[in-house]
C-alpha cells in the first residue's frame, strides 16, 4: 500500500510539472523568435509537397538540401496554412511554435 501512495505521488508530481510546460509555453508564444531556419523549413517543404502532389520535382531537383525530412513539417505545413488559413507569417510562425510546444 505503502508503494501505491508513492506512485500516486509521483505521477501527481509528473502532471504538475506537465501542466506548468504547459502553461509557460502558451503563455511566452507572443515572446517567441523565429529560428534561422524556418523560412528555410518552409521553402523545403512546400517544393516537397509539390512533388508528392503534383509529381512536379521543381526546387527539388536542384536544391542541394533536398534530402531534408518533412515528416513534421509537412503536417504541420498543411494544418497551419491549408486547414486554419492563415496567410500573415508572423500568425503562421506562431501558430506553427505553439503546436510545436505542444507536440
Amino acid at each position: 500500500m505503502k508503494r501505491l501512495g508513492e506512485r500516486a505521488r509521483f505521477h501527481g508530481l509528473a502532471w504538475g510539472v506537465w501542466a506548468l510546460f504547459l502553461i509557460a509555453g502558451l503563455a511566452m508564444v507572443d515572446s517567441y523568435g523565429v529560428a534561422t531556419d524556418t523560412s528555410s523549413q518552409r521553402t523545403i517543404t512546400l517544393a516537397t509537397l509539390n512533388y508528392v502532389l503534383h509529381d512536379d520535382p521543381g526546387r527539388l531537383r536542384v536544391a542541394a538540401d533536398r534530402f531534408y525530412g518533412v515528416a513534421f513539417e509537412a503536417p504541420l505545413l498543411l494544418l497551419t496554412e491549408r486547414v486554419l488559413g492563415l496567410e500573415d507569417p508572423r500568425q503562421v510562425y506562431l501558430a506553427r511554435h505553439v503546436l510545436t510546444h505542444l507536440f
